[in-house]
């Protein structure tokens, strides 16, 4: 018997300790158990509990980690990432990219040993890494799995007595800003989606520039989210990738499951939309399906992703719309263009971020506030405006 690991997840609102070990015959299994427990502290006190009289009954050899097993760095992250994934912590994309972090870690600590690693040599590998030009959002997101997977050994596995990921510092990231369409491209575009067909292409990008949704967000879309009688529509999963293939997840976060209110002219869109989508179900003999995906087929298949793009890139090649920062708007600057437009147009920022879907209203801030170049002209014309009312000369100080 060989211990591999030890965690809690949340199932059905309670603590669930999962226990993951190789029986004799090498194969992989794993002992669950309901914790008493409410709050996550308490929940890994269990757990540790929970483990100690596991390794008694089963006869571990000892209560460290040996599976062959865990020896170097590589070993130790890679088994957190595959505890993550087998209890449902994370999404599949999510999976593929902590496995392309975990390659990079892998090749900078090759042979060491997970209880050899040290802060001077994390910080080493930090700063060579910006040093050959590795992206920083790259390189805190691999620090990032270093890092969990350390505080997994020290709180959950009690493995090692420090992290050496503690103090280690990352290069600073430089925010870009939004590339935003302005009034003129704005009105280029819109003048142009309207004497185009409704095709479901057109359609997401009218809804890309009158939501904020992000893509996967509205190729996800389904009949059952789109609610006529209260005017909202419901943002509840989103369409994900890894190796190049498409599936259905849920939103990026907690605050990316939100109801976005329908303006008119979404509704009319939406209404024809629906109306073309039943009449396509009776020419098919089928009945309406509120599962089915309101841009995509009515087999029920959604819109791909790549397909929505690649009708984006085309559309702003050829009308040249050129964004804020001078560069060829992407599909995602539409989502930039949606909250620079609310914000200068005096929408509260509480309710722009809740229809953005951003966990913190500080964020709408941040990048938003200051992206409208009109609005910042505005603003400046005010303040003149001010100053020379408040100007008044006093010729009494030139005596």
């Amino acid at each position: 018997m060989q211990f591999k690991s030890a965690t809690i997840v949340k199932r059905e609102k309670r603590w669930q300790a999962q226990i993951t070990y190789i029986d004799e015959k090498g194969k992989r299994r794993r002992k669950t158990k309901f914790l008493s427990s409410q709050g996550k502290k308490a929940a890994l006190e269990e757990l540790e509990q929970f483990k100690e009289d596991f390794t008694r009954q089963i006869g571990f050899e000892g209560n460290r980690m040996k599976v062959g097993d865990v020896q170097t760095v590589a070993d130790l992250v890679l088994n957190y990432i595959e505890t993550l994934s087998g209890s449902g912590s994370i999404e599949l994309s999510t999976y593929s990219a902590y496995k392309e972090g975990w390659k990079r870690i892998s090749t900078a600590f090759e042979g060491i040993r997970y209880d050899d690693l040290d802060i001077e040599s994390v910080q080493g590998w930090i700063n060579e890494s910006y040093a050959h030009g590795r992206a920083v959002s790259t390189i805190r997101k691999d620090l990032n799995i270093l890092r969990a997977t350390y505080t997994n050994a020290i709180d959950v596995l009690r493995i090692l007595p420090f992290n050496p990921t503690t103090g280690v510092k990352t290069p600073k990231v430089i925010r870009e800003e939004p590339n935003s369409l302005d009034s003129a491209m704005r009105s280029k575009l819109l003048s142009f989606m309207t004497v185009m067909d409704d095709t479901p292409a057109n359609i997401a990008i009218r809804l890309a520039l009158l939501t904020g949704m992000r893509r996967g967000e509205i190729c996800a879309l389904q009949w059952r989210d789109i609610d006529f009688e209260r005017s909202i529509m419901k943002v509840r999963r989103a369409i994900g990738s890894t190796g190049g293939k498409f599936y259905v997840k849920s939103t990026k976060t907690p605050s990316s499951r939100r109801d976005i209110p329908m303006s008119d002219e979404i509704r009319r869109i939406l209404k024809m939309k629906r109306a073309s989508y039943i009449e396509k179900c009776f020419d098919f003999g089928i009945q309406p399906n509120p599962e089915c995906f309101v841009l995509g087929s009515v087999d029920g298949r959604y819109l791909n992703p790549t397909v929505l793009s690649k009708t984006w890139k085309m559309v702003a090649t050829s009308l040249g719309l050129v964004g804020t920062e001078g560069k060829i708007a992407t599909l995602r600057d539409l989502r930039h263009t949606f909250a620079t437009m609310a914000i200068a147009s005096g929408t509260d920022v509480r309710s722009v971020s809740s229809i953005m879907g951003h966990s913190k209203t500080s964020m709408t801030l941040d990048i938003y506030a200051s992206a409208d170049p009109k609005a910042k002209r505005d603003a400046m014309e005010v303040v003149d405006e001010l100053i020379k009312a408040e100007t008044r000369p006093d010729f009494s100080l030139m005596k």
